[in-house]
């Protein structure tokens, strides 16, 4: 269910829940993905007290677009944090090596908020560096200091008590 954390007076989370999906390449992802644009249209625009900065996990294309759509509107910096190589990923799952260029060229040529959501991004965060120009070569534009890379990682003392946890489980 759509959930909201309140952790500080000005700091609020904002969890949307879509529709469930098996496949990272399948109609109910599509489907998902519109649900949580959706909702995040309404529910922003209801807001009585509009947010300082937007930071907006990509994909998916239609929330990153509301969210950009909303920023410029309202004059907030919006920030996005790839997640996902979307619509790439179908492309090379579907698709033989051959036709990929031409495909994803179609295929991204269909999708017009794709390039819009990184051109009009006040900041593109990735998990590497690859991740990162992935989204500025869709940007068009060289990295600023808005740009940034943050790895996943965990603490030695969490990794070891997940293994714990883990070989607990096997017997």
């Amino acid at each position: 269910k759509d959930t909201d954390f309140n952790y500080l007076p000005n700091l609020k989370i904002s969890l949307l829940f879509g529709k469930s999906y098996k496949r990272n390449v399948s109609i109910d992802r599509i489907r998902d993905h519109q649900i949580i644009s959706e909702k995040f249209k309404k529910r922003i625009e209801e807001e009585t007290i509009k947010p300082e900065i937007i930071v907006c996990s990509y994909p998916t294309i239609g929330l990153a677009n509301q969210c950009i759509k909303f920023g410029k509107k309202h004059n907030i910096p919006v920030l996005i944090d790839i997640r996902d190589l979307w619509p790439d990923i179908f492309i090379e799952e579907l698709l033989a090596k051959p036709l990929r260029f031409l495909a994803l060229k179609t295929f991204n040529l269909l999708f017009k908020k794709h390039q819009y959501v990184f051109k009009n991004a006040d900041g593109i965060i990735g998990i590497t560096e690859s991740i990162l120009n992935w989204g500025l070569h869709y940007a068009k534009r060289k990295a600023t200091e808005k740009d940034k890379v943050f790895h996943l990682s965990y603490n030695k003392s969490d990794l070891a008590s997940t293994k714990v946890q883990l070989e607990s489980l096997e017997k």
